[in-house]
């Protein structure tokens, strides 16, 4: 296996991949363990007919299926939960692809072997989608084996949509990633950049329900995408094309930029920015005190990037707090909804303390 940079890639997670593929096949048996306790609950049915569907959209519920195998998994686990676990592997993955190797120095002993660059991020990137596809594909099973367990009256084809949206969700922002990383050569600015862009993506599609201007905002969203007529329930969609043809693009664009990247100078590959580059990386005099200690370094180092997850921030902050209005409309559902969950549900997502959810406090 190291006689590739594929194989090299897949080789050096062998481990690690071990933890993450227990750790999303406990996430799916926990939550799916769960499943009979809600469809058999009548204060669920009740909270079901007087919780407004804008605000239920807005948490991925379908009043209209949440009481079914397939309405609540998408709430519970595909509309947030696995998404984050799967976004999370593989931007970290698109960031050591390249920016991380060449940070580090190794990225030049890649290169000097007889193999092209457009070979390298191929590679990279097929090892990035075989690896998350692994997750995936540990999700399914589980599903699989706990479908007649628990009776979810899960498909084959809805199991198998579900799980193709997740990891091309992933492979979307991994893309991303890589885009950003070949660009600018810094493991900080790629991640945060997709994460932020991934966090901004999911807050568009969550509160489009509630906020008409958003709604074309939200056409252009991967979680739109990806969330898109329950695939779960009636399987393949549009939005399965999209994000393939868009992480195939973003591939496809990370392989041209790396190409063109100057490793040896960090030099950009666009000559415009690069001279903006050139110019912002002469350092101020009132800033050299910065680079007197590992502690300023640190911050310098990142002085960029945490803009981006500024800006991600502020506007997850900003929306939640915009969204506040509407929940506070009608208090008494919102404490029906948390009434009728398990508390082992809620707490996952750090709902400790129901009757302050209802609160502005």
């Amino acid at each position: 296996m190291l006689s590739s940079v594929f194989g090299k890639a897949v080789w050096d997670r062998r481990r690690s991949m071990l933890w993450w593929i227990l750790g999303v096949v406990a996430i799916t048996a926990w939550l799916t363990a769960f499943y009979p306790i809600i469809r058999d609950s009548d204060a669920m049915q009740d909270f079901l007919k007087e919780f407004p569907p804008e605000m239920m959209a807005m948490f991925g519920m379908d009043p209209d299926t949440f009481l079914t195998g397939a309405g609540y998994l998408q709430a519970q686990m595909f509309s947030f939960l696995l998404p984050i676990v799967v976004l999370v592997f593989t931007i970290a993955f698109g960031v050591a692809a390249t920016a991380k190797e060449e940070r580090a120095g190794t990225m030049d002993m890649v290169l000097s072997m007889p193999i092209s660059r457009t070979s390298v991020i191929v590679q990279k990137a097929a090892a990035m989608a075989v690896l998350s596809l692994s997750l995936v594909v540990a999700i399914g099973a589980t599903l699989l084996i706990a479908n007649p367990i628990v009776d979810l009256g899960l498909g084959l084809e809805g199991i198998a949509a579900v799980t193709a949206g997740l990891w091309l969700l992933g492979l979307v922002f991994g893309g991303i990633t890589m885009v950003t990383a070949s660009f600018s050569g810094s493991p900080s600015t790629a991640a945060g950049i997709a994460g932020g862009l991934a966090i901004l993506s999911w807050f568009i599609n969550a509160f489009s329900t509630l906020y008409g201007w958003l709604e074309l905002p939200s056409t252009l969203s991967p979680f739109t995408w990806y969330l898109f007529d329950l695939p779960l329930l009636y399987g393949f969609n549009s939005g399965h094309a999209w994000m393939l043809f868009t992480s195939v693009g973003l591939i496809s664009g990370a392989v041209v930029l790396f190409r063109k990247r100057n490793i040896a100078t960090e030099e950009a590959v666009v000559p415009q920015a690069a001279a903006r580059m050139k110019k912002s990386r002469s350092i101020p005099p009132r800033s050299v005190w910065l680079l007197g200690s590992v502690f300023g370094k640190s911050i310098w180092d990142r002085r960029r990037s945490v803009w981006y997850w500024s800006i991600g921030l502020a506007s997850m902050s900003f929306l939640t707090f915009a969204a506040w209005p509407a929940l506070s409309q009608d208090t008494a559902a919102l404490e029906a909804m948390m009434e009728v969950m398990p508390r082992e549900v809620l707490a996952m997502f750090g709902l400790t303390d129901t009757e302050a959810l209802a609160t502005a406090e």
